[in-house]
This record gives structure tokens, C-alpha cells and sequence, in this order.
């Protein structure tokens, strides 16, 4: 009976070994949840592909440092777009990436779609956290609230602002019984006269302390012309959020021109895309995509912001800035994280690409060389820098 007892006892030992170390094994490949993050502007920036006229939908990730494409890797099936990184990082060097979400499948003839709505990931390794049927289309890119790492604004198809709240546990979410009920509108209080027929777009948080709750939006008005509403004007506002960001209780028109100005009265000019930059003097200044209402290619412009020292509105006059680039398709834009380039999607000799440009002194890399190569080659590593031309500011 001795011998069949100790062998008993050494297998098991060698089991409880086994155990134990398979437990230490899956507990490193396993990273353990946040304890704190950290605040810091990402130089990560997703690029829907359908504005290249890529064949692949969804999108690819911008290295604003390196001007070079990364792939996003999500779950087979999954599909993202109008996405954007949050502007922190957990103690582990994760962020998170958010945006518009579809699942689909191939039946060999082409994809079906089995759902839409909102999605996040841990980014960059692409796990799921939260996968959200909605019942409307979102129009741009999620934008995270400051301090609130689990809440987004999004505007939708509707032309409405809503607010949305991430489920605090991470379980990848199950989109068959995912529910929106976290998916709240935007009031405005009851004086906002002046947005009641008008329909929200590109929303974009102003960092700036002195402004507080406040975020620019591309608004666009209609007037009734006999059964239907004809759009009069699309510019740029500012919009001030209560301090729980559930109702809009001031806004105004940023840019503002002298009443005799030609622009004042000139309806087809939309404005798009607002992004707050840091102008060469230390003062704010606005960036911004101006376009015709029968175009969708257009100019890219930068602008000071005047702050008014009573109010704090932000304001500036479009004919005092100039333009960075023509022939700029309808897109967001992408800052640099030193603030010295911007990147836009531009067509030249009827063709389309991804390009660079200066901010402060009209340089731009021509298509023919580094902006196009780099973003664009398979093997952007193999490609050499060259030099910057002059052109025209």
C-alpha cells in the first residue's frame, strides 16, 4: 500500500503545481483593471478609409508623429468608423478607441448587416469592451467628455446632440442584448430661440480652461419655403453645456464679419469641422474646413479667436485668416501633438490622398512625394523623407 500511496501523493503535487502555474500564467497574459489615468492628448487619429476612396471600409489609425498608417484590429465581424481615441491613458499605456459601430457577415455575394450603433475598445490591442445597438445613425466622431472617461457626445442623422454613458463594467458587450438606454438628447434651455430649427454636426471640445462646459459644433439652419425646409446657412458655434452636460444653456455664432461684409449675406458658404488650435503667439485660434453648398471640396482655414473679456465668447472674423490648403475634400482634420501640422484629405490631379501641411508658414509635402508615399505605400518605412516645397499662403 506504500508505493500506491506516494505515487498518489506526488501526482497530486505535480497537479497542484500544474494549477498553480497555469493560474500565474493567466494572470500576467491578463492585465488587470485601471487603478488611475492618466490625462494626454493622443497623437492617434482615426481616418474613415471611404475618404480615400479605399475598397475597406471602416478605418485606419493615424500616427500624427510619424505620418504613417496603423491598422486597427478589432473582432472579426466588427466594423468601425467616424471613430476617435480618448485623450488619456490608464497605467498600463492603454486608451480607448470609440465610434460608429456595424457588425456584419459575407454570405459569399456580398456583407449583410446584422446591427449598428456604438462601440468602444482598449486600444491598441482591439478588445471589445462595450458593442451597442442604437436606433439612429451617428454623423461624426464620439467626443469624450473631460473627467468622465466612460461618457461621449455624438451627434446623429437627426441633426440632434446626444450625450451617452459607457456601462462601467467592460464585458464586451453582447450586441443581441445591448441596450441604449444610457443614450440621453441634448436639451436646450427654453431662450435658445435661435437653434430650434437647426441641426447639430463635428463636434469638438474646446480644452480650454477659461471656457469651461463649452464645445464648437457646426450648426445648420432651414427656413420653410412652402412644404419644404431649405437650408440658409451651416457655420460654426459655440455651445455651453450645464455642468452635467445634459442641457445647452448658451451659444452663439463664432464667426462674425463687419454687418457690410460680403460673407454675411452669403448663404452657400458652409463651414465644417472646427478644431481649437494654439496660434504662434500663444493666442487660440480656430481651424476649420469652408466649402460651397454645391461642393464637397473646399479650403482649409486658420483663424485667430478673439475672447471677449466680459463674457468669455469666443469669436473671429473669417476675412482676417487665411488658407492653409485648397481643394480639401469634406473631412475632419487631424492636428499634430506639437501643434505644427494638420492633416487633410486633398485632391490633386484627380487624385486623393492624405496630405500634410504646415500651420504657420504654407508648407506643404507635395503629393508626389513624402505625404502621399508615407500615409499611403504598404511599407512606409522603406520611404525617405524629402524636402518641403514653398507655395502661396
Amino acid at each position: 500500500m506504500g508505493n500506491p500511496l506516494n505515487l498518489l501523493i506526488r501526482v497530486i503535487a505535480l497537479l497542484s503545481t500544474l494549477a498553480c502555474g497555469s493560474a500565474i500564467f493567466v494572470a500576467r497574459l491578463t492585465t488587470p483593471p485601471a487603478r488611475f489615468l492618466l490625462h494626454r492628448a493622443s497623437h492617434k487619429v482615426p481616418v474613415n478609409q471611404v475618404f480615400l476612396r479605399s475598397e475597406d471600409l471602416g478605418c485606419k489609425v493615424l500616427d500624427t508623429e510619424t505620418g504613417t498608417f496603423e491598422p486597427l484590429t478589432i473582432p472579426p465581424g466588427d466594423r468601425l468608423d467616424w471613430a476617435s481615441v480618448s485623450d488619456w491613458v490608464d497605467e498600463h499605456g492603454r486608451s480607448q478607441i470609440a465610434g460608429r459601430w456595424s457588425r456584419h457577415a459575407s454570405d459569399g455575394v456580398g456583407d449583410q448587416y446584422s446591427g449598428f450603433g456604438i462601440a468602444r475598445y482598449s486600444f491598441p490591442d482591439g478588445k471589445a469592451l462595450n458593442r451597442v445597438r442604437l436606433n439612429l445613425i451617428l454623423t461624426s466622431a464620439p467626443c469624450w467628455f473631460p473627467n468622465s472617461p466612460n461618457r461621449v457626445l455624438l451627434t446623429a442623422a437627426d441633426g440632434r446632440l446626444y450625450t451617452y454613458r459607457f456601462p462601467d463594467d467592460a464585458t464586451g458587450g453582447d450586441p443581441s442584448s445591448a441596450q441604449d438606454t444610457q443614450l440621453k438628447p441634448i436639451r436646450c434651455a427654453v431662450a435658445m430661440s435661435a437653434l430650434a430649427d437647426a441641426t447639430l454636426d463635428d463636434v469638438e471640445w474646446c480644452r480650454e480652461p477659461r471656457w469651461g462646459d463649452v464645445i464648437l459644433a457646426s450648426v445648420r439652419h432651414f427656413r420653410q419655403v412652402g412644404n419644404r425646409r431649405v437650408p440658409t446657412e451651416q457655420r460654426i458655434w459655440w455651445l455651453k453645456l450645464n455642468p452635467e452636460g445634459t442641457m445647452i444653456v448658451a451659444a452663439g455664432q463664432v464667426s462674425r464679419e463687419e454687418p457690410n461684409h460680403e460673407s454675411v449675406a452669403d448663404a452657400t458658404r458652409i463651414e465644417r469641422f472646427p478644431k481649437l488650435i494654439r496660434m504662434p503667439d500663444g493666442g487660440p485660434g480656430l481651424l476649420y474646413h469652408e466649402c460651397r453648398e454645391d461642393s464637397l471640396r473646399g479650403t482649409l482655414r486658420v483663424v485667430h479667436l478673439e475672447v471677449d473679456p466680459v463674457t468669455g465668447e469666443p469669436s473671429c472674423r473669417p476675412s482676417t485668416g487665411r488658407n492653409i490648403a485648397e481643394n480639401c475634400m469634406a473631412a475632419p482634420v487631424a492636428v499634430s501633438s506639437d501643434g505644427s501640422w494638420v492633416y487633410a484629405v486633398q485632391k490633386v490631379n484627380s487624385q486623393v490622398a492624405l496630405q500634410r501641411f504646415s500651420l504657420f508658414d504654407s508648407r506643404l509635402t507635395p503629393p508626389s512625394s513624402l505625404a502621399q508615399r508615407r500615409l499611403l505605400a504598404p511599407d512606409p518605412d522603406r520611404i525617405s523623407s524629402t524636402p518641403d516645397m514653398r507655395r502661396p499662403g
